[in-house]
């Protein structure tokens, strides 16, 4: 016989096993397709191939084998090739070593062309967890509570999705009992449900491991900030100042002074505000603010920002709590040391600093004076916006509010109020009234609503610096004084 024809004989029963090696391995294929179905994932591909290639050993079995006799390799004769039903199942690499084989000319896995585009409406993974976020209700990231699934979404977001409406499962069937049939979950959908989780499996994975990075973050801020409701915000102001021109006087030197404020914020619900203000400061006034013996009048318009001294001890200097009354009204009350600027719009955007650091150096610069009629006190105020280009505002003022004296108290002391409406969001208009009461006497001036800190002497109305260049009596220096003023403010926004 031919030798290629021998040859051939030799290597059939191998070629053939190796079919039915190929062919098992497709059968453990659909088997496994098979099994995901029912998300139960088994290992048998391996045990598969074994098998198959024992079947198709034991069917070479009758097959006949040749040898030759003819002498070759110097004469020296080729030991007898054993049948195929000699060999031993163990004698055959293991099936490991077999699926495993070295192949120089392999590549790697590329990224599948899918997971490189976006999950569009059409897809049927999009349809899928839609017809899920329905029945279930697994996604309600909007304001008002609907998945609007008209829009393509990256292959996170859609995993994102998919986790959300995961756990919703999951949380439905614990409340079962652990089964379909009392979890109100059909089998229909957790067949879907296992499908995308076999397609989205990397996203999920990556998700996973992104969620759990951030989670440690967030445990690890929660372990060490200050509190869970509380945000603290400082502001230290260092300032070096002096005041030069004629009228000054010898006495006005080079000063460095300070002043230092902490702010605790607390939210109990996110949308409300409680803010406690802790100060302490020694910057004094570097002008007297009073009247000279020749007549002319001394001016505060050089007065800081944020001058004034308390010795540097630490005061509650404001006290104060803002929440909303529905979706478009808030209410803030006011413990103390109060004015009219702390909540309603200035109408002064770009030098408005609510006496800080920033924006305007000088009080005056900050805010029409209009804001600052009336005491330092306690009240309340109401803010309303019919609309995003309208806004109004309320607010009540007392700084007799905890006297039950008579002639005091909350109503009958001494008080200002206000009411402004402004247009605009960009460009804004407002248009002010303020209708205030002092009944203090000229023993107590500096508590009197009209001391506001900006302007002259004579423009504050102080009774003891009039008294100095007027020949009104005390009588009618302390005569109550009763306010109404109007202001119109505008600003424009480039």
């Amino acid at each position: 016989m031919p030798q290629k024809v021998w040859l051939s004989l030799i290597y059939f029963p191998a070629i053939f096993g190796a079919i039915f090696v190929n062919s098992g391995r497709v059968n453990a294929t659909e088997d496994n397709f098979s099994i995901l179905a029912n998300s139960t994932i088994e290992a048998t591909v391996a045990t598969e191939i074994t098998t198959t290639a024992s079947e198709a050993i034991e069917e070479t079995t009758n097959s006949p084998v040749f040898y030759s006799q003819t002498p070759f390799l110097n004469n020296e004769e080729i030991e007898q090739i054993p049948q195929v039903n000699q060999l031993q199942e163990n004698q055959l690499p293991p099936t490991e070593e077999f699926l495993n084989l070295p192949d120089s000319n392999s590549m790697e896995q590329i990224t599948n062309v899918n997971q490189l585009r976006d999950v569009s409406p059409s897809d049927w993974a999009y349809e899928a967890l839609r017809n899920l976020v329905n029945n279930y209700g697994c996604i309600q990231g909007y304001p008002d509570g609907t998945f609007r699934g008209n829009r393509a979404l990256t292959r996170y977001e859609f995993a994102a999705g998919l986790n959300a409406c995961l756990e919703v499962l999951a949380a439905r069937i614990r409340e079962g009992g652990g089964t379909t049939i009392t979890s109100s979950v059909t089998e229909e959908d957790l067949v879907v449900l296992r499908r995308l989780i076999q397609e989205f499996e990397a996203e999920l994975a990556t998700l996973g491991t992104r969620v759990d990075d951030l989670e440690a973050r967030v445990a690890f801020l929660e372990d060490n900030q200050f509190s869970t409701t509380t945000k603290l915000a400082g502001e230290v102001i260092v300032g070096v100042a002096d005041a030069f021109g004629e009228d000054v006087g010898d006495d006005v030197n080079t000063v460095l002074h300070d002043r230092v404020r902490l702010n605790f914020l607390t939210s109990f619900t996110g949308r409300d505000l409680l803010q406690t203000r802790l100060q302490a400061g020694n910057a004094e006034l570097l002008l007297p603010g009073t009247v000279f013996d020749d007549g002319s009048s001394a001016t505060q318009e050089g007065r800081f920002t944020y001058d004034g001294s308390n010795g540097n001890d630490v005061i509650i200097d404001i006290l104060r709590y803002r929440f909303p009354l529905g979706d478009r009204a808030s209410v803030e009350l006011i413990a103390n040391n109060g004015l009219h600027h702390y909540y309603v719009d200035t109408v002064n955007p770009f030098f408005e600093g609510r006496a800080g650091g920033e924006n305007a150096i000088s009080r005056f610069a900050e805010r029409n004076p209009i804001y600052r009629i009336g005491p330092f006190g306690a009240g309340a105020a109401l803010a309303y916006r019919p609309s995003n280009s309208i806004r109004l505002d309320l607010g009540y003022i007392s700084n007799e509010a905890e006297d039950p004296s008579e002639g005091a108290g909350l109503f009958n002391g001494n008080y200002s109020a206000i009411a402004q409406l402004v247009f605009g969001t960009r460009y804004k208009l407002g248009l002010t009234y303020v209708h205030a009461y002092d009944g203090t006497s000229a023993s107590d001036f500096p508590n009197r609503f009209v001391l506001g800190g900006t302007g002259t002497a004579y423009a504050n109305l102080n009774p003891a610096q009039l008294s100095n260049v007027t020949e009104l009596s005390a009588a009618q220096l302390n005569t109550p004084v009763v306010s109404n003023s109007y202001g119109i403010e505008a600003s424009l926004g480039f």
